[in-house]
């Protein structure tokens, strides 16, 4: 086997299994990083099963073990019998599932020798051997069995372990850390961000993690949605080492034929990747040599420029629809043109994130109609139906993307000074056959978020020639945690906020892949909710049957926005 061939398959094996690659051969006196599987010389030993006079407490403990990577998770090995302790597989999918799970010996059942333990709670969903997490949308309510036996020292081991290796979320959260890749816009170079999870121990051993899965592309979501620098042929030539300076190389292969501004762009992708694991200067090396002659070391500073956070202008004001008026918030002034004088009938609008054009749902009659445009120069675009959701704009401000009747994702482009409607492939969001009630472009365009019959969706956004895009790799968020959702926004590149429905509603903020949420104090709302917006950089707004209401986080109070205005405002921020 060439040394190539051999370097490409330790990364991918790496990645694939969890665990990383022994010390490749380097020149130089670096400090080889050794991942899972070479490392267990300084991993101790795990003390033993815990609770193991307790059958219940022995599975619990052994779920909570199970979290723990460690020398092929070695602690969770120690409450099987053997000799399943050495054939059991711990390399696989991990099932997440809520912290208040429940183990219980079921009466009756087995002998004096073994017992049967109940497992009950809700599944959360999948981390895979790729690093990324999958929420479960199905399948939620978990029930299962474990059979333990007594051995002859009297305590209990499991015999018969789940098919799947469960994981509470705190026990995740305390064993992984959460890293996000940077992976680049089709249509450009803004990093568009790719959420994994990898292994907090050996903490020496997380920027090696990082790199390995940065060379392996994206995530199957977004696959045909973003695109990377690095070439097929691309590798680490060496493991990723921090010198005695403080200093991490980072050495890679297979760059030679790229142009400078593509080198510059792999630059990018590794410096913002690494960034979640390591605040060492990174030195970029090509075959031994550095990446940029001019250029040795780099940090995040030195390629911020790639990093679109999308955060709105300081100058740019809250705007919403009051009594069919466009008005600017706090105070209520008017908007400037049709919008704001009463000219229309206005529903609902969306501001560019430049804050130069306006789109304007208005009702005239029984339909509503779509503007679009500069403030003053507003242009009805061909689009008839009988309801429009509230647009939503790409950051270059020259697309807008609306839901037509609940059932048509239209994409609105400018082209040649006028606006055209196409309809939007979204066949994964129509064959669930529910009404599509909201729908929000993420900062960076590449991803949606929609409302489809009250259920949190999101998806990725694929272009691939021609002029309509397409909806991939839709999938439900936190179906076990929320309500019927009434409204969506995105706060971060990858975090949402949801408002659910009814007297008892809630505002809730949901990681864009699912693992995990939090709501919001109810202090101050009086649901029900009618709309909900949020922006990076700005505050959550959500209006309720007494005004709008505002607050900074989870932990915050909300307090209202004027008291002057009235129930059924419809708020939003540019974007």
């Amino acid at each position: 086997m060439t040394r190539r061939v051999l370097l490409a398959a330790c990364a991918i094996g790496g990645v694939l299994l969890f665990t990383g690659c022994a010390a490749i051969p380097e020149s130089g006196n670096p400090k080889p990083i050794n991942a899972t599987t070479g490392d267990t010389a300084r991993t101790p030993e795990p003390a033993g099963p815990k609770g193991a006079d307790d059958a219940a407490a022995l599975v619990r403990n052994f779920i909570g073990a199970s979290a723990k990577p460690e020398g092929k998770r070695a602690e969770a090995r120690q409450y099987l019998v053997p000799p399943l302790n050495n054939s059991w597989d711990g390399n696989r999918a991990l099932t997440v599932i809520e912290d208040n799970f429940s183990t219980q010996v079921l009466a009756d059942a087995g002998s004096g020798d073994s017992q049967l333990v109940t497992v009950r709670g809700r599944r959360i969903g999948q981390l895979g051997t790729d690093s990324v997490f999958t929420a479960n949308a199905d399948s939620l309510d978990l029930e299962l069995t474990v059979k333990v036996a007594k051995q002859k020292d009297g305590q209990w081991r499991i015999q018969e372990p789940p098919a799947e290796i469960l994981v509470a979320r705190e026990d995740l959260d305390a064993n992984y850390k959460q890293v996000r890749l940077a992976f680049l816009d089709p249509g450009g170079p803004a990093i568009v961000r790719d959420t994994r999870y990898i292994p907090l121990r050996p903490n020496s051993s997380m920027p090696q993690r990082t790199m390995e899965l940065l060379i392996l592309g994206p995530a199957a979501a977004l696959r045909n949605a973003v695109r990377t620098a690095l070439p097929g042929g691309a590798n680490l030539v060496t493991n990723v080492t921090e010198d005695n300076t403080g200093a991490m190389e980072v050495n890679l292969s297979g760059l030679n034929e790229l142009s400078k501004e593509d080198r510059q762009l792999v630059a990018a992708q590794v410096v913002i990747s690494l960034q979640a694991v390591s605040n060492s200067r990174i030195r970029l090396k090509t075959d031994g040599v550095p990446m940029f002659p001019e250029k040795h070391e780099w940090r995040p500073g030195d390629v911020s420029r790639y990093e679109n956070t999308f955060a709105l202008s300081p100058e740019a004001k809250d705007l919403a629809v009051v009594n069919g008026v466009l008005r600017y918030l706090p105070g209520g002034e008017p908007f400037p043109g049709q919008a704001g004088d009463g000219a229309l009938s206005v529903v609902t609008a969306a501001q560019s994130i430049k804050g130069d054009r306006i789109a304007v749902v208005s009702r005239s009659g029984s339909k509503v109609t779509l503007r679009v445009g500069p403030p003053g120069n507003l242009k009805l675009v061909n689009l008839a139906a009988d309801e429009l959701s509230r647009p939503t704009w790409r950051p270059d401000g020259a697309e807008l993307w609306t839901v037509a009747d609940h059932s048509m994702v239209m994409q609105v482009v400018e082209q040649g000074g006028a606006w055209k409607a196409l309809r939007v492939n979204a066949e994964e969001l129509a064959k669930l056959g529910e009404p599509i009630t909201d729908l929000r472009l993420s900062r960076d365009g590449i991803r949606i978020a929609a409302v489809v019959g009250g259920k949190l969706m999101v998806g990725s956004v694929v272009r691939e020639g021609g002029e309509a895009a397409s909806i991939r790799s839709v999938r439900q968020l936190a179906a076990g945690a929320l309500a019927t959702v009434i409204g969506v926004d995105w706060a971060q590149s990858d975090q949402l906020v949801v408002a659910t429905a009814g007297s008892s509603g809630q505002v809730v903020r949901v990681q864009a892949d699912g693992q995990s949420w939090q709501r919001f104090q109810s202090t101050n709302l009086s649901p029900e909710f009618t709309a909900i917006t949020a922006a990076p950089g700005r505050a959550i707004l959500v209006a309720d049957r007494r005004g709008l209401w505002t607050t900074q986080g989870p932990e915050e109070l909300w307090n209202q926005v004027s008291p002057t205005l009235p129930s059924g405002v419809v708020p939003f921020y540019p974007g």
